[in-house]
């Protein structure tokens, strides 16, 4: 449609793709992904070809700690809540799918399946 031969995407870029909300649904993906062929300069597309909305998935700035409350805090509970927010968040993110979630923790898939028995979390539960 827009005169370029097809392009393959790398892994790297199809996960990107497959993490991403959508919230302008196929034409957002159908735009992005028209963009990216247009400016790809080499044989495949890359992260770097896609929008920077989609391209900087994983490398946010982390947030900020939490500031002590004056009378402490259970550290290991505070650790174990965090923990187990960030690994609901990734589940969610990817329909469950454990090796897109443990790539967004940096994690190897078997970790986060050790991790997921250990903590008890199975189930879609939000």
């Amino acid at each position: 449609r827009i005169g370029r031969e097809r392009l393959p995407m790398s892994d790297a870029a199809m996960d990107l793709l497959s993490v991403y909300d959508w919230p302008g649904n196929v034409r957002e993906l159908e735009n992005s992904i028209e963009r990216a062929v247009l400016l790809c300069a080499g044989e495949e597309i890359t992260p770097r070809d896609l929008p920077a909305r989609l391209a900087n998935l994983g490398t946010e700035r982390r947030p900020a700690a939490s500031e002590l409350p004056n009378a402490g805090v259970d550290l290991r509970a505070a650790v174990e809540a965090y923990e187990n927010d960030l690994i609901r968040q990734a589940l969610t993110r990817t329909g469950w799918n454990k090796n897109q979630a443990a790539r967004l923790l940096g994690l190897n898939r078997t970790t986060l399946v050790e991790m997921l028995k250990r903590k008890r979390l199975n189930g879609k539960v939000a």
